[in-house]
């Protein structure tokens, strides 16, 4: 087996200060390139093995262990099936009960289907369960970024002109995320109600809003909820003055936190921004939406910054805080909306009936799509032990089903990554 190896020196942070790995595995070229803002592995090699505890971290790149193919494996889609794998350790591991635990695992029938997408050529399982969770499943989170994507890229051929406020409230390293969202969501449900909010839409002619919540995690500073709001404004009648719509925000929104017993600052709450006219490249700010679509960057915007999902990493790397914080971030998304449109938004936008998060975890599956593999249930199972839902997606879609059988024959049978 060629294994190239990287030993890099890690420099003592609160955590690992991870190196961005890229790997080209059909010239047989290696770039390591340190990075102290990079607090992941990215690499497009198979395997990339991580000692967390000692003093450096080794990098085992096997580019030869894929059967009788080579293959350049997908960064980003195996990094999600990774993170799921090890997502689902750390809840079943602490005792807890969730639909994400039989995602990506349960056969539906007899077998588990690779099929590939007629229109973009991309392999995908079907006859299997989704879990449908945007917080939690780095895997359904993708897709359903992709369709709500695709629905705010509609509302923004409405002619209306859409202003990003984004919102926050001062926080600590020992508050609780649960109170923090509770002041966060009630102060600004309490804002988008009664005769002052009537007022405020009336005077800057806003026709709809959606709202997003984003959460990260400071192991310095806590937890930071925050959230973002796009207004969709009529300025057919002229121009807005958005100085003066954030003083207004600005002057409501802090004395209702002040009332629910949090601290929001004049200067550093509220933000208001006009965008452009592309709205889909200015969503990109939109929490998971940048997280999952924007794998291979996802860290946190300050240097102890993490995003759930860098929390779940670092946790399956057996950082207790991490797991501590990101078991409270479980309990504490757990039944919450990470997009909410505001009343007749959708139809004053033209962009219809909105589909459930399941409904759009499901939508890129089709009966029409080719089917390149079926997985028998005991071959599924062997999958499933050894880890590696997503490499055998990108040897479907780059080497056929010749390539998947091939790599299934050199699969331990025996080894078990995750008891869930």
């Amino acid at each position: 087996m060629n294994l190239l190896n990287f030993n890099c020196v890690k420099k003592r942070e609160p955590i690992i200060d991870w190196f961005h790995l890229e790997t080209n595995c059909l010239d047989d070229k290696i770039i390591a390139q340190p990075n102290r803002n990079v607090k992941h592995i990215f690499t497009r090699a198979e395997f990339v093995t991580k000692n967390v505890r000692s003093g450096q971290q080794t990098c085992k790149i096997d580019k030869n262990n894929l059967g009788n193919t080579t293959v350049n494996v997908s960064t980003i889609r195996t990094w999600k099936y990774k993170i799921l794998n090890i997502v689902k350790k750390l809840i079943s591991g602490a005792g807890m009960k969730h639909r994400i635990l039989n995602c990506m695992h349960l056969i539906h029938s007899g077998s588990a289907d690779i099929k590939r997408n007629s229109k973009t050529g991309k392999a995908y399982y079907s006859g299997i369960s989704v879990c449908g969770s945007v917080w939690l499943c780095p895997v359904c989170s993708s897709r359903i970024a992709q369709g709500r994507r695709e629905e705010l890229g509609l509302a923004s051929k409405s002619g209306m002109m859409p202003v990003m406020v984004s919102v926050t409230l001062q926080h600590y390293r020992n508050d609780e995320l649960k109170k923090l969202l509770s002041v966060l969501n009630g102060s600004l449900r309490e804002l988008k109600q009664g005769n002052w909010w009537k007022s405020f839409i009336k005077r800057y002619g806003i026709k709809a809003h959606v709202s997003s919540l984003e959460i990260t995690f400071s192991e310095r500073h806590g937890w930071h909820p925050h959230k973002h709001i796009l207004l969709f404004l009529d300025v057919s009648d002229g121009e807005k003055d958005l100085k003066a719509l954030k003083s207004e925000l600005i002057q409501r929104y802090t004395n209702l936190v002040s009332e629910k017993g949090g601290y929001a600052s004049d200067f550093h709450s509220i933000d208001v921004t006009a965008c452009s006219d592309n709205i889909n490249g200015y969503i990109a700010k939109w929490g998971l939406i940048n997280e999952v679509a924007n794998a291979h960057i996802k860290v946190g915007r300050a240097k102890d910054s993490y995003s759930p999902f860098q929390l779940a990493e670092i946790a399956g790397a057996g950082e207790r805080w991490a797991l501590v914080a990101y078991l409270e971030y479980v309990e504490a998304t757990y039944g919450k909306k990470q997009i909410t449109w505001s009343h007749n938004a959708r139809k004053v936008l033209g962009i219809g009936k909105e589909k459930t998060d399941q409904e759009l975890a499901k939508e890129h599956e089709s009966l029409d799509d080719e089917i390149i593999l079926s997985i028998e249930r005991e071959q599924w199972k062997r999958v499933l032990r050894n880890g590696v839902q997503g490499e055998l997606l990108e040897l479907a879609e780059k080497g056929g089903d010749g390539a998947v059988i091939s790599y299934l024959a050199g699969l331990d049978p025996g080894t078990t990554n995750y008891n869930y």
